[in-house]
């Protein structure tokens, strides 16, 4: 059966945390199983920039993939039947370039705490820059898009624009966004950008050619297609963009959250493909919020839903019986932990509150006390119904084991928070320390221990799980 969408992408985060080569290539030909046919490769952000650039190498962070090994891998991801499309962030999310003393100026004063940033749009050398770094990705990802960014853009620290409110700076974002585009074809490629800006001030439209490809996202539920709408309405082809993992997510995806927001956006979509909606693109942002175990099934979901015209109602006990290896019925046992497991991790203002005893004025209060000790007890219950099924699996075990170890920091949460944020009431947690170090470097590059960006607060999975024994802090 011809798949629903044309074009099936999922999206990769390196630039935020680079995960091991082979991570990358063992999951490429279960991209292809699952339906996928691109791989949007997000290899330069405000923490890293995993390219070594011919003309400009001083911005590669450690592990950065080589030109010829990023060719190499290029190569093996078509053979899968997987085309990479490149993402150059090109204005805002930037801080790969100006975390560097000899690019500092060509930013804003750094934001205490973190947060949104941008390049100068008018600065000669950032053109210049951008001008050269294009030309590298062009020669170096033979895809005949490329994504140049532009999404999540504050001017308001370079002095010039200081006076503009976010949605005032459409006055110099336009121009420049019209320019990198025209850049990229001059290169002979097709240019491609986040839909965000565009959403907040629709006059843009205005200033872009309709060559351009629109990468809309909308990261939670419910979905609202008037954006989407608009764009194809002004005669833009757009590839929809729900997610996997985003910053609301703590400890694994939710089926509340991200479970339905690829569910509802992939069927709006469908309905839109005449339009001009003629792909979808499963985003899995930022590693270092998980293990990388329990993203595998939203990641499948993401590519059955892109192409298949209904969603299986055996979908999730055949994930686990050809991801796992299991037989049948010991697959629908997987399922049904799996999806319970993930019905279970809580939301970011919930989580803030048990770590940090309060989020937005609200203090960690009864009901929080409440739900914790109710998943607690369900995290205890599924994390002994799971263990003795990875020792079955016949493929994938570590990653099934992913879902133990989730189940088991949830529990240790769960107690600390049922205790009504008790010191040590989440008891001795070095051993299920050593076991989440285990996994996470078995899959992730960089070491969790050595993690110095402060503004991240609870993002990181393990940082923040070695705090639970000193919580409350005084």
């Amino acid at each position: 059966m011809e798949p629903v969408f044309k074009n099936r992408v999922v999206m990769l985060d390196p630039a935020r945390l680079l995960e091991q080569r082979d991570y990358y290539y063992d999951l490429m030909p279960w991209l292809a199983e699952w339906g996928y046919n691109a791989l949007h490769w997000h290899f330069t952000d405000d923490e890293g920039c995993v390219l070594q650039f011919p003309s400009h190498p001083e911005l590669a962070t450690e592990g950065a993939f080589t030109p010829a090994e990023m060719k190499h891998f290029i190569s093996v991801a078509q053979q899968h039947g997987l085309a990479v499309i490149p993402e150059l962030e090109s204005l805002g999310h930037t801080g790969c370039i100006t975390r560097l003393p000899q690019y500092a100026h060509l930013g804003g004063a750094p934001r205490t705490g973190g947060g949104f940033n941008s390049l100068h749009p008018n600065h000669p050398e950032v053109r210049a820059l951008m001008r050269e770094l294009l030309t590298d990705v062009a020669a170096i990802f033979p895809h005949e898009i490329i994504h140049a960014g532009l999404d999540e853009v504050d001017m308001s620290l370079i002095p010039e624009y200081s006076h503009l409110t976010r949605t005032e700076q459409w006055q110099a974002f336009g121009p420049y966004a019209a320019w990198i585009h025209q850049e990229i074809r001059q290169l002979g490629r097709r240019p491609a950008m986040w839909g965000d800006h565009l959403v907040s001030a629709p006059q843009l439209l205005d200033q872009l050619e309709r060559d351009l490809l629109i990468f809309h996202w909308h990261y939670w539920p419910p979905f609202r297609a008037a954006p989407l709408r608009s764009f194809l309405t002004a005669g833009f082809e757009v590839w929809g963009a729900p997610s996997s993992m985003i910053w609301n997510q703590k400890l694994m995806p939710s089926i509340r959250e991200q479970f339905q927001n690829l569910r509802e956006y992939s069927a709006v979509a469908l309905g839109l493909r005449e339009a001009g909606c003629t792909g979808m693109v499963n985003t899995l942002w930022t590693p270092w919020r998980y293990l990388s175990g329990v993203v595998d099934l939203p990641l499948a979901l993401g590519g059955h839903l892109f192409t298949a015209a209904a969603e299986s109602t055996d979908f999730t006990i055949d994930f686990a019986a050809s991801f796992y290896g299991f037989d049948r019925d010991t697959a629908r046992d997987c399922a049904r932990i799996l999806l319970q497991l993930h019905d279970l991790p809580p939301q970011r203002e919930q989580f803030l509150r048990l770590i940090k005893g309060n989020c937005n004025e609200t203090d960690f209060h009864r009901e929080d006390s409440r739900h914790y000790a109710h998943i607690q007890r369900e995290a205890l219950r599924l994390r002994r119904e799971l263990e003795p099924l990875v020792s079955r699996a016949r493929r994938h075990a570590t990653r099934l084991a992913d879902y133990l170890l989730t189940a088991e920091i949830i529990e240790r949460y769960g107690a600390f928070g049922a205790s009504g944020r008790q010191s040590g009431s989440a008891g001795d947690i070095s051993n299920l320390l050593q076991r989440c170090d285990i996994s996470w470097r078995r899959t992730k590059a960089l070491a969790w221990q050595n993690v110095a960006l402060p503004y991240l607060e609870t993002e990181w999975l393990l940082p923040t799980l070695a705090t639970l024994p000193h919580l409350p802090l005084s």
